[in-house]
């Protein structure tokens, strides 16, 4: 609500009274996590605050936030003049801020064409990247509000932005990663992405994008950040590639780490992996025939292998898990037995507790394991398995061609 107090003898029909329509709009302020809410509906008071003594007070009954921000109509643009943390607001000719104007709505992803296919965290935002409409878009939340996409005009420094990768070709965002810079992996080239000199992205025009591998190009598999090196699918070619920053070109160089290890990639493609930091500092890859293979790297060493690891089935996903402090690498594989497809959630039962002990390590795939404290014929509780030929480890003997009924 509004309220409107005129001094003596400054009131609607007094000398030199010029009626004047006044509208406001009101904003929350929420100080601990620093964010504006969007501006209520306007409304209107009548005034001459030309005149000495007259001014408007402004009043809420309810609670609105810590703060309360006041914006004030100037030919069609509200801006600034105030904030309180009372229940009303004092209105005395404040001229406006029209370069402080309150927070507008704005959904880019509203329609099904526009939604985002990538997405990565950077600089306390969350950027979203590739809608079908736009496949070099780029598009970031406001400063530590990861589902606000509301900005103001002109922009403020913490508003939602967007941007687009432009270049010779069409540069698809195919993943965004955040390293020193803010890493555009393209479907043509890498591009690193900052707000110049030491300034963070932002929409003020602080949006530097600066290419830096290319023509090579990115697959849509998600790229791995792993001590400060990232690694991507390159579109052109097969096997992995590393982004590293050097100092001697400032900027980011593209290494070949699947050289000596081409023929895993051969025909194949990558369709998910993940990254176990310890143990041994592994990525395991699922390929599309089905492999998984574990890449060993460490990067003070200068030292990277490749292996494959086989089982009775395809592999079809994988994901690292951290549990009770350790790295746990769990996979899907897809089997077929007795004639039915089944699929198989496993966990690798290697750990860092255990890596020293290998009395207490189970080296079968899909297995699992008893402790009995008599002598046993048989096990239960393997009905998964029905119908499968199995090998079985008992007291330090291999037990291979049994059947599971």
């Amino acid at each position: 609500a509004a309220t409107t107090f005129y001094a003596s003898g400054s009131g609607p029909g007094d000398p030199g009274y010029s009626a004047t329509t006044y509208r406001y709009v009101l904003t929350a302020i929420d100080e601990e996590l620093g964010q504006e809410s969007r501006a209520s509906a306007s409304f209107t008071t009548s005034n001459d605050l030309s005149l000495d003594g007259n001014y408007n007070t402004i009043t809420w009954t309810t609670a609105l936030g810590d703060r309360v921000a006041v914006y004030k109509e100037n030919n069609g643009v509200y801006g600034y003049i105030g904030a309180t943390e009372g229940a009303s607001f004092k209105d005395q000719n404040i001229l406006e801020d029209l370069t402080n104007t309150p927070p507008k709505a704005q959904n880019p992803f509203a329609a099904a064409g526009d939604y985002p296919s990538t997405l990565g965290f950077h600089e306390q935002r969350l950027f979203f990247g590739r809608s079908r409409n736009h496949p070099n878009g780029v598009w970031a939340t406001q400063t530590a509000d990861f589902e606000n996409m509301d900005y103001s005009s002109p922009a403020k420094g913490d508003d939602a932005l967007s941007f687009a990768i432009v270049g010779k070709k069409v540069n698809a965002i195919n993943s965004l990663v955040s390293s020193s810079s803010l890493l555009a992996l393209t479907s043509d080239s890498v591009v690193s992405v900052t707000g110049g000199t030491d300034n963070a992205i932002g929409p003020d025009g602080h949006i530097l994008p600066k290419k830096q591998s290319g023509y090579r190009g990115s697959t849509r598999v998600s790229a791995q950040e792993i001590d400060e090196v990232v690694f991507y699918e390159p579109k052109r070619g097969k096997g992995v590639r590393a982004l590293n920053y050097t100092f001697e070109i400032d900027g980011y160089r593209s290494d070949d780490v699947s050289l000596f290890s081409s023929h895993y990639f051969e025909d194949d493609e990558i369709v998910r992996w993940a990254y176990q930091a310890d143990p041994y500092s592994c990525m395991w890859v699922v390929m599309a025939s089905g492999k998984l293979l574990c890449f060993t790297w460490e990067r003070s060493q200068e030292v990277w292998g490749w292996t494959e690891n086989v089982t009775d089935g395809l592999y079809e996903d994988v994901a690292v898990i951290d549990e009770n402090g350790e790295s746990r690498v769990y996979v899907i594989v897809r089997r077929t037995i007795a004639g039915v497809e089944r699929r198989f959630y496993e966990r690798m039962s290697l750990s860092p507790q255990s890596k020293d002990d290998l009395t207490t390590v189970c080296p079968l795939d899909c297995s699992v394991y008893y402790n009995y404290e008599t002598p046993q014929d048989y096990v239960e509780g393997l009905y998964y398995l029905e119908g499968a030929t199995v090998r079985a480890y008992a007291d330090g003997f291999e037990y291979p061609d049994l059947t599971v009924v």
